[in-house]
């Protein structure tokens, strides 16, 4: 990181149930750090657009019907010194991750997802969505968020205690935003 700290970072095996695409969203693995073969990137050229985690995309394209082989070496070192899209983001970071995320969904290219790693990335978006630019959102996307919200950031039945603390939280954090977005106008 910028400050010189450092975070090393192994990534688990797949498990024979899980999707390459799976393990690279379950296990935040950098595509842009996976190495493809050279014909499969001439048949499928990176697009290189303004497209909200291009490198996810093009991963998803290279991977659908292949197969990749997990390396446990650490091969790779990140070196984070811009603030990326998720530190200090703005509406446009945000629209455009709600964007891709829901479109990756129903994508043919991500099929092998599991819906629940959707779910947790929509969540988070939400949830980031209302906590730090919601006074920038329109109402009509400021209520999707909060029916995003709510309908991914939960937690099963199985566990009443659990849920209803994200519950509670997820109530908290509406009524925070509502009462910024009034206060502005």
């Amino acid at each position: 990181f910028a400050d010189g700290s450092q975070v090393d970072r192994s990534f688990k095996p797949q498990q024979p149930e899980q999707s390459d695409l799976d393990f690279i969203f379950d296990n935040g693995r950098l595509p842009s750090a996976t190495c493809y073969r050279r014909s499969a990137v001439l048949t499928t050229p990176f697009e290189g657009n303004d497209r909200f985690s291009e490198d996810i995309w093009h991963s998803g394209r290279l991977l659908n019907g292949g197969k990749s082989i997990p390396v446990r070496e650490c091969t790779v070192m990140y070196n984070q010194t811009s603030i990326g899209a998720t530190k200090g983001a703005d509406k446009r970071t945000y629209l455009a991750a709600v964007s891709a995320y829901s479109q990756m969904r129903s994508d043919r290219d991500f099929q092998s997802v599991r819906e629940s790693i959707f779910t947790e990335k929509l969540a988070w978006w939400y949830y980031f969505g209302l906590r730090h630019v919601s006074h920038e959102l329109d109402w009509t996307q400021w209520s999707r968020a909060v029916r995003g919200l709510f309908q991914y950031n939960s937690v099963s039945m199985r566990y009443p205690l659990r849920s209803f603390r994200r519950v509670a939280g997820n109530v908290q954090l509406i009524v925070v935003a509502l009462g910024k977005r009034l206060q502005m106008k």
